[in-house]
């Protein structure tokens, strides 16, 4: 290749002029294959490689093997998220339309080179699977943590478990059915809304979201009783907003529901719930921390307070036993001893959630793990 030698000269009225000196041998190589050289060097440390804003509109007309307007954008955005160009893509679509160049988007994401951490879709109108193929969650597993698909009609959600850096979820037009469980481990903000078809919440949960700090469920045709496993510090450690609203959740509301240790929001409100009516006042001898708490829209029962709903409710178990050893102290007294395997104690909630202390990992050094309750590991 060649590299043009540039210099700044100051010429007679005070302006600085850019020269640019060639040699005649540089001038024969730039006309061969010296250009060529460049052209790749330029697509490759292209300035702006990291994120793209743009209309779902401007992918299409650049969704080419090759842009036209190759001056202004050396590589097509196909391309640059197929070869890990880029780490953030952003797209809008006119929500009345189809949306432009989708089958150029599925096949970008399904290139073994993606490495996007974020992609924010508005205006998918079609099936949310088309574009997030099996092949494309493959590709997306080990670098997508955040996910925001807005449209109409996003159609069934598609099995997100193999996203293991996945951290956020927005979804806004999705139809169930709805997998709470797929969205444990790592996950720390679920955002669900006009959603459709997502039908009742498991009874009992048999998974642990340490991370997950809000949750948002809201219009998306939830029925059923309202479980109360959301107050479940041992299953939802670190849960502070909780959004249900406009569904068609019916039955009585657990004070269970609001022992979290951390939750300070919930919204409640436009559902079909009955029964005593949560206040803030109420709920303080189990939850301090609560300063936000919506619940009109309901059928409560105006003769019925829920300080009694309150002073009704079972203790939480006390620990067997409070953790020692191996910095267990940052347990905070939720787990109880439950036995050891391989001569490392373990421990265990109510939920029937098993942790314990390892002193080195393949990349983790000493930490905490989660492993199965039957004590596999």
């Amino acid at each position: 290749g060649y590299r043009d030698v540039l210099c700044n000269v100051e010429i007679n009225d005070g302006c600085i002029a850019e020269v640019q000196i060639n040699l005649a041998s540089m001038v024969d190589l730039k006309e061969s294959s010296g250009h060529a050289c460049y052209e790749a060097s330029r697509m490759i440390h292209f300035a702006d490689n990291s994120n793209h804003v743009s209309s779902a509109a401007g992918w299409a007309s650049r969704a080419a093997a090759r842009c036209p307007a190759d001056e202004a954008r050396p590589l097509c955005l196909a391309e640059r998220v197929s070869t890990g160009q880029l780490t953030s893509l952003s797209l809008k679509a006119d929500a009345s339309t189809p949306f432009p160049a989708r089958d150029e988007l599925r096949r970008s994401l399904c290139s073994p080179f993606v490495r996007l951490r974020a992609l924010r879709i508005d205006g998918l109108n079609g099936f949310l699977e088309v574009v997030l193929t099996p092949e494309s969650l493959v590709s997306l597993s080990q670098c997508l943590e955040e996910l925001s698909v807005g449209g109409k009609d996003l159609g069934p959600i598609p099995d997100l478990s193999s996203l293991k850096r996945l951290r956020a979820v927005r979804l806004r037009g999705a139809r169930g059915p709805f997998d709470l469980l797929q969205f444990a481990n790592s996950m720390q903000s679920l955002v669900c809304s006009s959603c459709r078809g997502f039908g009742k919440l498991p009874k009992d949960l048999e998974r642990v979201f340490p991370a997950l700090q809000a949750l948002t469920l809201r219009q998306c045709q939830l029925e059923g009783e309202l479980p109360s496993y959301f107050g479940d510090g041992s299953r939802f450690p670190k849960l502070k907003r909780l959004d249900l609203s406009s569904n068609a959740l019916t039955g009585y509301v657990d004070a269970a529901l609001f022992r979290g240790p951390s939750l300070s929001s919930i919204d409640l409100s436009k559902n079909a719930l009955k029964g005593a009516e949560p206040t803030i006042a109420s709920v303080v001898p189990i939850n301090v921390y609560l300063n936000d708490l919506k619940t009109h829209g309901n059928a409560w029962d105006e003769d019925k307070g829920f300080e009694d709903v309150v002073a009704a409710l079972t203790p939480p178990p006390q620990p067997a036993c409070v953790a020692g050893p191996g910095g267990d102290s940052r347990l905070g007294g939720l787990y109880h001893q439950r036995g050891s395997l391989n001569g490392r104690p373990r421990y265990c909630a109510a939920s029937g959630a098993s942790i314990e202390f390892r002193e080195s990992g393949p990349a983790l050094g000493p930490h905490w793990a989660w492993c199965l309750a039957d004590a596999t590991g």
